[in-house]
């Protein structure tokens, strides 16, 4: 009976922790999930400041090229638009 007892306790315990687990991690975005965001958030940014999207996307290639890094990338998007900022 108390093998029964100390398993049951156990199992709960697991269930327990198991749970907590995953709603701490449900909580936090992932690392992809914040890059994403900024990402998009820039684009907009950049998109509104330039009038098109075509316009961004553009200035975020000339940006990358300079750079030397991905026209995706947070550095060349954050670039771009100083750039767009200044030059506006």
């Amino acid at each position: 009976m108390s093998w029964y007892l100390i398993a049951a306790l156990g199992c709960a315990s697991l269930l327990l922790g198991v749970l907590l687990v995953t709603r701490r991690q449900r909580r936090q975005p992932s690392s992809v999930v914040v890059l994403v965001t900024q990402r998009r958030d820039l684009r907009r940014q950049l998109a509104k400041l330039l009038g098109s999207d075509e316009a961004a996307q553009a200035a975020a290639q000339v940006e990358a090229r300079r750079l030397n890094v991905s026209s995706a990338s947070l550095e060349a998007l954050r670039a771009a638009l100083d750039r767009a900022s200044n030059g506006a």
